[in-house]
């Protein structure tokens, strides 16, 4: 029933994000969510939106313990 769908998931913050940053006419402020876009492809931040705006929660990875 899913079989190949892999290739076709679609991260929706991660378009949304972008779709943000297209809308902002201030450089400074769309080279932040730029940034936060990459970070959160690394894993490096959760996003929440707040009445329509991003907000980057960072996000600690834990190391497995020997």
């Amino acid at each position: 029933m899913f079989n190949g769908t892999g290739s076709r998931v679609i991260d929706y913050t991660e378009h949304r994000l972008i779709k943000y940053a297209e809308t902002i006419k201030d450089a400074q402020q769309k080279l932040v969510v730029m940034a936060m876009v990459i970070d959160y492809r690394a894993g490096n931040v959760a996003v929440a939106w707040k009445r329509g705006n991003p907000i980057a929660l960072r996000v600690t990875k834990d190391t497995p313990s020997k």
